[in-house]
Formats: C-alpha cells, structure tokens, sequence
C-alpha cells in the first residue's frame, strides 16, 4: 500500500516535468494524452484511498487482486518515470 501511495504522489512532479519536456519534445504531446493521464491518476487515486476491506472471502480475494494488479501497473510504468 505504501508503495502504490508514494508512487501517486510522484504524479503530480512528472505532469510538471511532462509539461517542461513537452516545450522540447520533437514529438507533439496532444491534450488528450495529458487529459488520459490526469484520469488515469485520478481513477488510481480513488482506487487506494478506497475504505472497501470486502464483505466476506470473495470480496477481499477480488480487492487483493486488484490490489496486485495495481501493484503491477505501477512498477511496469516505474522505469519511464525515473528522470
């Protein structure tokens, strides 16, 4: 949980530096990428802050996958945004 906490606090910091390398990059970024990733970050957002423990065994086995699925979403995208 730590993990996927202090991994969406960086997201704000990397919009901002998104925002700098875009002055530079030879590529145009469109608003549409930067509106997905400020979506994105708010659906993961909402995701960990979740008060959602599960009502019975199914419920915490299904949150625990997400949970991982998450866990997993994060640390595949972990190399782009080391700067």
């Amino acid at each position: 949980m730590d993990m996927v906490l202090s991994s969406l606090e960086v997201v704000p910091r990397l919009t901002a530096q998104l925002m700098m390398f875009y002055k530079t990059c030879p590529r145009p970024i469109t608003v549409e990428f930067i509106t997905g990733l400020c979506l994105c970050y708010r659906e993961k957002k909402l995701l960990v802050g979740s008060e959602d423990y599960g009502k019975d065994l199914t419920g915490v086995q299904n949150l625990r996958k997400k949970h991982r699925r998450l866990e997993a979403e994060l640390a595949s995208h972990e190399p782009a945004t080391q700067v």
